[in-house]
């Protein structure tokens, strides 16, 4: 496989560590399982102190970023942001691996 990329913007990462705060963890999980209307759903989890052997650590601007093995391939290349606005505030996934995403865009495929 080529180099494992994955990008993070400034204003996801501030976001992340205010998170990181308030659940009292030390770094953020960040994978994808099955499930949603269209196969796959992206995952965020802050109470994961502690890597596993599956995991690929990261850091983005001293955050650090757990990554398991198995979601490695469907992240490459994706940018985790941040948007918010009137009608819905949360956390986008750019990926460029994504063939199709449901209505509500939280699966993909």
């Amino acid at each position: 496989m080529e180099e494992f990329k994955f990008y993070i913007t400034d204003f996801a990462i501030k976001i992340l560590k205010t998170n990181l705060v308030k659940e009292n963890a030390l770094c953020v999980r960040i994978g994808v399982k099955g499930s949603g209307c269209a196969g796959y759903s992206y995952v965020i989890e802050y109470q994961c102190n502690d890597p596993t052997t599956k995991d690929l650590v990261f850091e983005f601007n001293s955050l650090k970023v757990l990554i398991d093995n198995k979601s490695i391939i469907l992240l490459n290349g994706t940018t985790l942001d941040y948007k918010s606005s009137l009608m819905k505030s949360g956390f986008k996934f750019i990926n460029p691996n994504a063939t199709y995403s449901c209505g509500c865009g939280e699966s993909f495929s």
